[in-house]
């Protein structure tokens, strides 16, 4: 066996960070740990345990205690990174927030979480407001930008070398997978942010689900140009990153002119996808993809449904494997598909560390497949959702009601349709949107759709779909129904078809289908 097969082997029983880091720095003392693809700047497994234990040191010179809270801005990079493993250290809780996302909410976010310290990205979209803090609460900026392999802060302070022979391994506390790790914000579906509080065991029992669905070891590179605050990235590279020890490349975001090269140049083995970034992918194809990406093995893609067209055009064009992953905020992971077991338009199969179970259900008319919510219930669940008061709401230890429409097929693979709140109940036929979504996509002049219902007074509800044609492709709503009438029925046929430029989406690839619901009211009147 490999020396990076055995080690992810023994990745199943969670360990400390401390511990990790000093094995990595042991094992793999030169080898690249974190590389900063914008700027060109990396860090090697012994300088990053070094770096972690300076910046932990820092943190307990402030007073930090084991579980107080730290509230981490800042865009991707190096030094965040290793700020987020100091906290860690230390003993503390890791708040990742990006103040701009949740402005009109920050006040109620950082009330509740009550943060001992503020560590907070020299951006101005990560600028906390400190007018609009509680005086109690310090924060302490960080450049992004290492000096010499070194975090610094407050712009001209940085944080001291340790001196020769200093022993931290008694300066710290041994984190315990039951401690909470990390709270984490999202956007919601009612437009208050919801406060999600996870411990170190749903955090490590995900990386490890993320490392079998991937097949990843210490070989890899692995791509990541999503906000580490999102809990999705934190759990699929973030995690297995600590898990595995392979290198792990950031990017402040998507760049469509630079990603080939970034493959290209560190001969990137993973990257991860969104819905929205293979769509670019798409529209606008990357020049000399055969040499520029023939490293890489496979990308992924999560957050949001994927198309079952997107995928098919994506790996014909790439000739590389797409892997279609589920799961949700509360759960993590709960199913997904991988390279050598994979079915286009699933999500995969379940995880074995995941139970589901369908709610009972009648069949409704119409040949649609059964829409089902269904329950989770798995080790992995967040601890729970944390107050305005700071006060949790617990949600381990029963299962976790999904609101997705989904079905289990006859090979075992998991279908997911969308919420069961964007439903469309016509006549008595309830439609998934995806499903109609999915065949207006495959028209070959359609590059995107989004379907809604509308109140309708003789069928209860109508089928509204909006359309993003591709550019210089000139597409009637004649022809969108004809297409549509070859596979769909009658009763899933759109009423209404409405050109726009582009959907709109929020920050992690969602469509925002209340803003979609508003612009059909205003043009159904008319």
């Amino acid at each position: 066996m490999s020396e990076s097969a055995s080690h992810t082997t023994q990745a199943g029983t969670f360990q400390p960070i401390g511990t990790l880091l000093k094995h990595y720095a042991l094992v793999y003392p030169n080898k690249a740990a974190l590389v900063d693809v914008d700027n060109g700047q990396r860090l090697s497994f012994k300088a990053l345990q070094q770096a972690v234990e300076q910046s932990a040191l820092a943190l307990k010179r402030t007073g930090l205690q084991p579980q107080e809270k730290v509230v981490l801005t800042g865009d991707n990079s190096i030094a965040k990174v290793i700020l987020w493993l100091a906290i860690w250290r230390v003993g503390g809780v890791v708040c990742p927030l990006d103040p701009g996302f949740i402005r009109a909410s920050l006040n109620t976010v950082v009330n509740a979480i009550k943060p001992a310290l503020v560590l907070a990205g020299n951006t101005h979209d990560h600028d906390p407001a400190p007018d609009s803090l509680p005086n109690s609460i310090r924060i302490i900026s960080y450049w992004d930008v290492l000096d010499n392999g070194v975090v610094m802060l407050d712009a001209q302070k940085t944080i001291s070398t340790l001196p020769p022979g200093t022993d931290t391994e008694t300066s710290f506390p041994l984190s315990q997978a039951h401690e909470v790790a990390c709270i984490s914000c999202t956007s919601g579906t009612t437009g208050q942010p919801k406060i999600v509080v996870y411990d170190h065991q749903a955090m490590w029992l995900n990386g490890l689900d993320s490392i079998d669905m991937l097949q990843l070891d210490s070989n890899d590179r692995m791509l990541e140009y999503r906000s580490l605050n999102w809990y999705s990235s934190q759990i699929l590279s973030l995690m297995p990153f600590l898990q595995t020890g392979l290198t792990l490349h950031l990017a402040r975001r998507f760049s469509l002119r630079r990603f080939g090269q970034w493959v290209h140049t560190h001969q990137l083995t993973v990257s991860v996808g969104v819905p929205t970034i293979i769509q670019l992918l798409l529209k606008e194809p990357i020049a000399q993809h055969e040499k520029l990406l023939s490293s890489l093995r496979v990308i992924t893609s999560s957050t949001a449904p994927l198309a079952i067209a997107h995928w098919e055009a994506f790996e014909q064009h790439y000739q590389r494997p797409l892997i279609n992953l589920y799961g949700s905020t509360e759960t993590g992971w709960i199913s997904g598909n991988r390279v050598h077991d994979r079915k286009p338009g699933s999500v995969g199969r379940v995880l074995n560390s995941v139970q589901l179970s369908f709610a009972a259900q009648r069949p409704m008319p119409g040949d649609a497949p059964m829409l089902q919510p269904f329950l989770v219930n798995t080790q992995k669940i967040a601890l729970g959702y944390l107050s305005p008061d700071g006060s949790l709401q617990p949600l381990r230890g029963q299962p976790f009601l999904m609101r997705d429409a989904a079905q289990l097929d006859t090979d075992g693979y998991l279908h997911v349709w969308g919420r069961t709140d964007d439903l469309i109940i016509r006549g008595g036929v309830k439609i998934s949107p995806a499903e109609v979504e999915a065949i207006v996509v495959s028209h070959p002049h359609i590059q995107d759709a989004a379907v809604i219902g509308m109140p309708d007074e003789l069928y209860g509800m109508q089928i509204v779909c909006f359309f993003v044609p591709y550019q210089h492709q000139a597409t009637s709503t004649v022809d969108i129904v004809q297409h549509c009438r070859q596979v769909l029925p009658l009763e899933k046929i759109p009423q209404h078809l409405i050109p726009l430029s582009r959907l709109p989406r929020n920050h992690r690839g969602k469509i925002l289908r209340s803003q979609l619901t508003s612009l059909a009211r205003n043009l159904l009147k008319t």
